[in-house]
């Protein structure tokens, strides 16, 4: 069975950068004090074109879960930016290999003085379905005020000292620790609700990553999951009868547990206190334009005409990633328990080559995700095991 390593996701949230933040400086090109930047969605994932150093630009997730910035090490090498400085890592103590003092400019917003991690980014790019050249989070909104608009598909970079907020957002704290930016939320299950700090994780793959199952109802596992420690085993999909945040509720959002947390409720106050309840991500975010003022600890939320829309979850129960440079070879790397695809026999090493008679490679891993996340949709898959080419023909349904 082929394996591909997921190792820079594991990287990408367990460190944390040693560098303190009045160490950089911004600037704006053509004396402006903003750049808006166009953003291209995947999968709910912000994609931005950005430069290092002045190379030729490139494709980076923006992130608010990403505690610093990440450099593939292809595209450090190919555009000849030194890889040979280091930063010390604060969970480990251990020198972490790193191009010291960057400057990286997106748009029109010009970030001096970063410090950025160096990691192989193929196994996140695998996972995404596209080439990805690094990851950009924390860096830029320690210095800008930024505003992630998802409905204009564009992100603004303003000068925090003269910026002013003129929309019609609702103003709430931000706390931001261990360089991820915290809200207050409040989570309800029947007649069960927790309140308390969730992390707003845009890079995030679910609506909703609980740290505990203290609100989890009816519930399916899921074989393979990626969480806030990175890629972990199994895992729960369910729903929450809502979420509220900024005061306004959003109903049904699908939501990961942890499986085998019996005792969660026992140790729901340590876990609050010390993790927060977990993790917002792209599903439930892209309802709202989120502006990020992290100097003043703050942050205004406005919903958008995607607030009614309820989330939904892959109806296939097939999980897939590419495998290959091109991106357009894909392997089904679990299968999700009594799922229509469990059900017609589909097994994780599966390479998936046609759908209704049309070649897999045709799409792309985007575009495939989509097909599965529509209901009583009936699909002639074509499928390679070993030596032998398999037919099989799927049903999607709701599964939660």
């Amino acid at each position: 069975m082929k394996t591909i390593s997921i190792a820079v996701t594991v990287l990408l949230l367990t460190f944390t950068a040693q560098r303190t933040v009045s160490a950089m400086s911004i600037s704006f090109e053509n004396n402006m004090n903003r750049a808006v930047v166009p953003v291209e969605l995947c999968d709910n994932i912000l994609l931005i074109r950005a430069s290092v150093n002045g190379s030729v630009p490139g494709w980076f997730i923006f992130d608010t879960g990403a505690g610093y910035t990440l450099l593939d090490s292809t595209f450090a090498v190919k555009n000849g930016i030194d890889i040979n400085g280091h930063v010390i890592s604060k969970s480990s103590g251990k020198q972490v290999r790193a191009s010291n003092n960057i400057v990286i400019k997106v748009g029109g917003a010009v970030l001096s003085g970063a410090d950025a991690r160096i990691a192989d980014a193929f196994a996140l790019s695998s996972v995404i379905g596209r080439k990805i050249d690094g990851i950009l989070g924390y860096d830029l909104l320690s210095q800008f005020v930024v505003e992630v608009n998802y409905i204009n598909k564009q992100i603004t970079f303003f000068h925090p000292d003269n910026f002013t907020y003129s929309g019609n957002g609702k103003m709430q704290k931000l706390q931001v620790k261990n360089n991820w930016p915290y809200v207050n939320v409040k989570a309800i299950q029947q007649n069960k609700h927790i309140e308390g700090p969730i992390i707003l994780d845009i890079g995030g793959l679910l609506a909703i990553s609980m740290n505990n199952s203290a609100l989890a109802g009816q519930t399916i596992e899921f074989p393979f999951s990626f969480g806030i420690n990175g890629a972990g085993g199994a895992s729960l999909r369910g729903r929450l009868d809502s979420l509220t945040i900024a005061g306004i509720p959003v109903p049904f959002p699908i939501t990961g547990f942890p499986a085998g947390d019996s005792d969660a409720s026992d140790h729901l106050s340590t876990l609050i206190s010390e993790n927060g309840l977990g993790t917002v991500g792209g599903e439930l975010m892209k309802k709202f334009t989120f502006t990020f003022n992290y100097r003043d600890s703050l942050v205004f939320i406005e919903p958008n005409r995607l607030l009614p829309e309820i989330t939904e979850l892959d109806m296939s129960g097939l999980m897939a990633m590419t495998v290959d440079s091109a991106f357009r070879s894909f392997m089904i790397i679990a299968v999700i328990p009594m799922s229509p695809a469990h059900e017609i026999g589909l097994q994780p090493s599966d390479e998936l080559l046609s759908i209704d008679g049309n070649p897999a490679s045709g799409y792309t891993l985007s575009e495939i995700r989509s097909l599965f996340k529509v209901p009583d949709r009936k699909y002639m898959l074509e499928v390679k095991r070993g030596n032998e080419i398999l037919y099989r023909i799927l049903i999607t349904r709701q599964l939660i």
